[in-house]
């Protein structure tokens, strides 16, 4: 592997008005990328052009074979900011999530996917949030969905403010759909032991697990715009990515129940709890989720085919599936 090091705490020379190093805490952006230079260079012009400056950029290429490298090479080059790593043969994407983690040092972290981008406060408006409420251990904030650079849809999202770990768990797995808040900001010091797992739902048993320790916010005044598309568009590419069994794609919410149940019984993020305690609460999740139906939702007839040919219908027709589906998704949440 190589490693590019930048010292975060060298000085920089800041634009009028914006925060000075020494004053804010360090932010950590972890951002794991594989093959992604065509939507990289906006990733990480949103990242490095925040109105907070006390930013380190953490790039893990996961061994790409298109321009990922040049992207990145460039970029560090041209800002100190930024620590970039080339694995030397492709480690999986959750390795590389875990990576771009464990190389981080700022008091403060979050993920940034490779072709997603960043509101310019949004850096500084999660810090300046979580630095004035101790009782908080995540802040995110609006999630906002594109096709193909269009705007489709708002992420689902509520504010997860029990007082009590349990109750703020079992408010999350009631609500989560498209988990937004993965790529919120966290406490770095609550999440360098939890492990993102490589299982279907392992996004949701992370945050789960950063909601047990702290309340869980979103600012509605800045928002962090999401690709749609990919290897999480549907639970088969989602399965075939990480490398996982046609059960887990052919029976998503059994697998998240599953997953979830064995997370809290094994997970040092509920080792304050009992064994009982862990048992009690890892049952009443599983039963949340299997009693979960919008995993299931059932399609028209004219949908059925649609899903079936779409591959060969003209784009237009297939964004307009897309929307109709990611409305009706929404619903469930209304």
């Amino acid at each position: 592997m190589e490693f590019l090091f930048v010292n975060p705490n060298d000085s920089l020379d800041c634009e009028s008005g914006r925060h000075s190093l020494p004053q804010v805490p360090l932010v950590s952006i972890g951002l794991p990328t594989f093959n992604g230079a065509k939507s990289l260079a906006r990733a990480i012009n949103s990242a490095l052009n925040q109105d907070y400056q006390n930013i380190e950029l953490v790039i893990s290429d996961n061994a790409s074979s298109d321009d990922t490298e040049a992207v990145c090479r460039d970029a560090a080059n041209r800002d100190k900011r930024i620590k970039y790593l080339r694995q030397q043969t492709n480690v999986g994407p959750i390795a590389n999530f875990r990576d771009v983690l464990s190389r981080s040092t700022g008091q403060f972290f979050m993920w940034l996917a490779d072709d997603d981008w960043l509101d310019s406060s949004y850096v500084g408006r999660c810090a300046e949030f979580l630095s004035e409420h101790a009782d908080y251990s995540l802040v995110c904030g609006k999630a906002k969905y594109f096709r193909d650079g269009q705007p489709e849809s708002d992420g689902t999202f509520s504010n997860i403010l029990h007082e009590n770990g349990r109750d703020r768990i079992l408010d999350y797995y009631a609500k989560v759909w498209d988990n937004g808040e993965l790529y919120g900001m966290m406490r770095r010091a609550q999440i360098s032991d939890l492990k993102l797992k490589n299982t279907m739902g392992g996004d949701w048993l992370f945050t789960a697990a950063v909601a047990f320790r702290g309340k869980v916010g979103m600012l509605k005044d800045v928002c962090i715009n999401r690709a749609l598309g990919g290897s999480t568009s549907s639970y088969e590419k989602v399965a075939a990515t990480l490398g996982l069994s046609r059960f887990s794609a052919s029976y998503p919410r059994i697998s998240i129940a599953t997953a979830a149940l064995k997370d809290i019984l094994t997970s040092p993020a509920y080792s304050q709890l009992s064994v009982f305690g862990r048992a009690s609460l890892g049952c009443k999740v599983f039963a949340l989720i299997e009693r979960r139906n919008e995993f299931y939702i059932k399609l028209t007839p004219r949908e059925i085919v649609a899903t079936k040919i779409e591959r060969v219908l003209p784009e237009n027709v297939v964004q307009k599936i897309h929307k109709r589906r990611s409305q009706r998704h929404a619903s469930l949440h209304e």
